[in-house]
């Protein structure tokens, strides 16, 4: 199964929340953060306090997914396999340049869709574990 990610109706109020272990949450206010415009890797990389060569591993590292990120001078990719499963959630590409919020919405909708997957994999009720 594939999942792929179509932008929210700018009317729908979501709420974003940044990776977990992020370097760059503790330097800004998340107002700022979230209003930064990212116009290519370095910008991207260098919110996460990394370097475009790390970028990659801390991303997968600090999401619950162990999601991945692709990209290219014009777009970044994110997405997440589901391990155990034929599932791969993939979300549409951002331009750059982008929102850093758009980006950290795109990136809780990997998660989600992932976790999601996964339970249905499994067999897994999330509400039953609580």
């Amino acid at each position: 199964m594939h999942l792929t990610y179509k932008p929210p109706d700018e009317s729908l109020k979501i709420e974003t929340k940044p990776l977990r272990g992020s370097r760059w949450k503790n330097r800004l206010n998340a107002r700022e953060i979230l209003n930064m415009t990212i116009r290519n890797i370095e910008d991207l990389a260098k919110e996460f306090g990394t370097s475009v060569e790390h970028l990659e591993r801390m991303i997968y590292k600090y999401t619950d997914c162990g999601a991945w990120i692709h990209w290219t001078d014009k777009t970044v990719q994110l997405g997440s396999i589901v391990e155990g499963s034929d599932y791969e959630v993939t979300a549409t590409a951002l331009e750059f340049p982008f929102e850093m919020e758009e980006f950290n919405d795109t990136l809780q909708w990997v998660e989600d869709e992932a976790s999601e997957a996964w339970c249905e994999a499994h067999d897994f009720d999330e509400e039953s574990d609580e």
